[in-house]
């Protein structure tokens, strides 16, 4: 089970009173749970191997890029990512998207 944690803080009166809400959105796979992270942007996976067990920290974005680092290494580079030889008609943010939710993670990869 992977459980992913999504917090919001929302500034209210003049940025004097803050309210923080959490929310839990858990998953039986990791690649459901991956997938709902990048592309809601949450740097951080919770996995619970059993009911008494602690929780084991997965961080997504160490192996997967983040949106504004895909939009800079495709623009360098949009042969590769993008299959094209100039990134002026196309959206990356949406195709970074896209990527996500067609479950083409692969081009996502960082290469360290």
């Amino acid at each position: 089970m992977y459980k992913v944690r999504q917090t919001t803080t929302k500034k209210r009166f003049f940025n004097l009173l803050e309210k923080t809400t959490v929310k839990e959105f858990n998953f039986k796979s990791y690649n459901n749970a991956v997938i709902f992270a990048l592309s809601e942007q949450i740097n951080i996976i919770y996995s619970i191997p059993w009911i008494t067990c602690k929780p084991i920290l997965k961080r997504p974005f160490e192996i997967y890029m983040r949106e504004k680092e895909f939009i800079r290494v495709a623009e360098k580079n949009p042969l590769h990512f993008v299959g094209i030889r100039s990134v002026k008609n196309v959206d990356l943010k949406n195709y970074y998207y896209y990527l996500i939710s067609s479950n083409k993670l692969q081009k996502l990869k960082k290469h360290i």
